[in-house]
């Protein structure tokens, strides 16, 4: 793994420069809630993951949907999404927090690059590069997050937005209510605080 800041985000960007167009795309409930993910025990020495009530199977699932693609996990903070959506090695994930993080259990990655700042200071052509985003950013206020989906539609962004925390407070349910968006809660294969999909000029179908 790298740890890269804004000034210095191109050692890897052969591996992704093939933009990989997701426009399509088919959640199957069973499949999801039957991922195995006991690497977090293997890896991480923790099974509280396995727990109901996480989103730790739904991105290990998604993940393997897709191949060849950059993948976004904007919030870093302990590194346990990441781990998930690493899980296919064929695809490259750049995860992002404005504080510096040094997690031993991604360090070992070759296909993760951490990148030590604002998601929506990221260009324009890297996110618009991603078919798929986790935005997951502290401390869930709403703000943030309507920042960062107002700079997705002035971009024209094509591709599918997993936001976690929909429903954790007023202004997390506010933010969600105002994606004008089609949008998806898949609450009961995600988190428990709410998890959702915003499908920017997409299509979704879950069953």
């Amino acid at each position: 793994m790298e740890q890269l800041n804004e000034q210095t985000t191109t050692s890897k960007r052969k591996k992704v420069d093939n933009k990989i167009t997701l426009t399509n795309l088919t959640i199957e409930r069973d499949k999801v809630l039957s991922q195995d993910i006991s690497f977090y025990k293997a890896e991480v020495g923790i099974d509280w993951p396995e727990r109901g009530g996480e989103h730790y199977r739904f991105l290990t699932y998604l993940t393997n949907k897709v191949n060849g693609a950059l993948i976004i996990d904007a919030g870093t903070h302990q590194g346990l999404s990441c781990l998930a959506l690493s899980q296919n090695p064929n695809n490259t994930i750049y995860t992002y927090d404005i504080l510096p993080k040094d997690i031993p259990f991604i360090s070992d990655k070759s296909n993760v690059i951490v990148k030590t700042m604002d998601i929506n200071a990221e260009q324009d052509g890297t996110i618009l590069s991603c078919p798929v985003i986790l935005l997951d950013v502290d401390p869930h206020d709403g703000l943030q997050e309507r920042a960062f989906t107002d700079k997705l539609a002035s971009i024209g962004y094509t591709g599918f937005l997993i936001c976690d925390d929909i429903h954790l407070n007023t202004n997390m349910r506010q933010w969600w209510d105002s994606i004008e968006y089609p949008k998806y809660d898949i609450t009961s294969i995600g988190h428990m605080h709410g998890t959702g999909i915003v499908c920017y000029n997409t299509t979704l179908t879950i069953i």
